[in-house]
């Protein structure tokens, strides 16, 4: 490796794991789109509760109907009102089905790890990182991958994440960095390397 490497040692834990997957699972905008519908979904409670209260005013009004059991009595009301509360249900079981999403994956993924001692991947590790690319090793393993062997690098979450495919990634939670600013540091140096890795091959 090169003399300006970067050399990172860490260990993950079950729950970093778990986080991962589910990061990459549902997507960072994955979240933020499941949290933005669950708030949309209650939002339009009220707009349902305003339009039913609106109708009924207009009906009453309209046809003079002196008590609300006269109204919901008559053949083309008597389904308002169960209509209504079946649409208040329904929005909020898809409010709390996204909502729910992303601890959903977070549970999948933590019962999978769960069933052995992982030893490979819950040890202590190191990434040394350079112009050649990225180097991972631990007691049981040590892998080099060069950068046009590197799909993406992001910051996922707050973790610095070097994707070597769709689901696979060295991923480095921000507490193994002495402060964000150096996460980005080295995160822009990762970028870097990788995109002059491809100009290279382009």
């Amino acid at each position: 490796m090169n003399d300006d490497s970067i050399a990172i040692t860490f260990q993950l834990t079950i729950e970093d794991y778990a986080k991962f997957s589910a990061d990459t699972a549902c997507g960072t905008k994955g979240v933020i789109n499941s949290i933005e519908s669950a708030k949309q979904c209650v939002r339009i409670l009220p707009i349902l509760l305003a339009v039913f209260i609106v109708c009924l005013i207009f009906d009453f009004y309209k046809e003079d109907i002196s008590s609300f059991h006269d109204y919901f009595s008559s053949a083309p009301n008597r389904m308002l009102l169960p209509l209504f509360i079946f649409l208040c249900f329904f929005t909020l079981l898809v409010c709390l089905y996204n909502s729910g999403q992303y601890s959903r994956c977070q549970k999948f993924a933590r019962s999978i790890l769960m069933t052995g001692d992982n030893k490979q991947i819950l040890s202590p590790s190191e990434l040394v990182i350079s112009r050649d690319g990225v180097l991972s090793r631990s007691e049981y393993s040590e892998t080099t991958t060069k950068w046009s062997g590197v799909e993406k690098v992001i910051i996922q979450n707050g973790d610095l994440c070097i994707f070597l495919s769709s689901l696979s990634a060295y991923c480095i939670p921000v507490r193994f960095f002495s402060s964000r600013e150096e996460l980005r540091n080295v995160y822009d140096k990762c970028v870097y390397w990788y995109e002059l890795e491809k100009r290279s091959f382009s």
